[in-house]
């Protein structure tokens, strides 16, 4: 007994020293080890909670993918090659979206917007889409950018499916505009920042192992069994959610309803600042797979822009009739990242041919 006693005493001396050890130098050993997170190029930022750092030049992770991700001087993910890059405050053409639209796992020039820009090279087209924006984030960062002196003419919003979720757990616009953390996060996610803030190494090495798991049971999985079809994230495009543990406080639709809020405050300020507003939806692997063409996703958003926008641009019938002659599963798979719901490589070029023949901001 005086042996277990021992041991156990041990042990949880051991494990307070290494607390304390991580307490005090844990982020300087993540340095020394490499194991430090790369974030991309991500900040936060003071208005609309996040960005990506102006200039940056280095490598973003996604999965196991490493690719290169360049910003010019305000911040915005651009060609890696410094004298194409825009520096004027005059903008042609602006997209906005979450990670689809910063292209997350994708070089520069494979992303849609890149594709998009090459295209529409005799205008200055920008990306402003950053990964976790949601439509809260679009109103704030507008909002900003007109009144740090910026242009724009167009203005592509691409809103993501994910975007409503994100809006009912994560954020709240506040009314001076700016955009910050929900204030009823959950006790977990609580203690989660708590403890990369106060354990930085032991947290990181937790997060290692969990990611190598994860990526190991994803290998053996099938499409349907990694794009599951009750994930509440993407599934209220094609079956309601109550209030529960995902969504907090509201419903998949009151969500949706506060997401079009945000919206509609981004529709009046393109309006006053003679800025047209496109509106462009799209579909993840789930919607291929149980939705159909005439999603909730598409008809929401086009009911919006009969009064808001200039145009709206639904990719769901390009995406359908694709999926339909080439069979579902064998679509996603060709279309989106292994493992993942993003576009690969072939995705956003498929994405951008779409967008070209249904928007009229590209030359026919």
């Amino acid at each position: 007994m005086n042996s277990i006693r021992g041991l156990m005493g041990l042990l949880g001396r051991t494990l307070l020293i290494w607390l304390a050890v991580d307490f005090f130098t844990g982020n300087y050993i993540l340095k020394l080890s490499g194991l430090t997170p790369n974030s991309g190029g991500g900040i936060k930022h003071e208005v609309f909670h996040h960005s990506l750092s102006p200039s940056f030049d280095g490598l973003g992770v996604w999965g196991n993918v490493k690719y290169r991700i360049c910003t010019n001087q305000f911040g915005f993910r651009d060609t890696c090659k410094k004298s194409d890059q825009v520096t004027s405050k005059n903008i042609d053409v602006a997209f906005i979206g979450d990670s689809f639209t910063q292209g997350i796992g994708i070089d520069w020039e494979k992303t849609y917007v890149g594709l998009a820009s090459s295209s529409l090279n005799n205008l200055k087209v920008v990306n402003l889409g950053v990964n976790s924006y949601a439509a809260s984030i679009y109103y704030s960062k507008l909002k900003y950018l007109l009144d740090e002196g910026f242009r724009i003419k167009d203005l592509i919003v691409a809103i993501d499916i994910s975007d409503i979720s994100d809006e009912a757990r994560r954020y709240v616009l506040v009314d001076d505009g700016s955009v910050a953390d929900r204030g009823d996060k959950k006790t977990l996610d609580k203690v989660k920042e708590f403890n990369e803030w106060a354990f930085p190494f032991t947290y990181r090495l937790r997060r290692v192992y969990l990611d190598s798991k994860k990526q190991s049971v994803h290998k053996v999985k099938t499409i349907k069994e990694m794009h599951r079809k009750d994930n509440p994230q993407y599934a209220w495009t094609y079956q309601d959610y109550d209030s529960d543990s995902f969504y907090g406080y509201i419903n998949s639709r009151e969500a949706l309803d506060l997401s079009k809020s945000y919206m509609a405050k981004l529709a009046a300020l393109a309006k006053r600042n003679d800025i047209k507003l496109h509106v462009m939806v799209y579909p993840w692997p789930a919607q291929i797979l149980y939705d159909n063409v005439n999603s909730l996703q598409s008809t929401y958003w086009k009911d919006f822009c009969e009064s808001h926008c200039e145009e709206f641009i639904d990719i769901f019938p390009t995406f359908f009739a694709a999926a339909n002659l080439k069979g579902k599963e064998a679509f996603v798979e060709k279309m989106y990242i292994p493992n993942d719901v993003h576009f690969n490589e072939e995705g956003n070029e498929f994405l951008f041919q779409a967008l070209r023949r249904n928007s009229k901001i590209f030359p026919k």
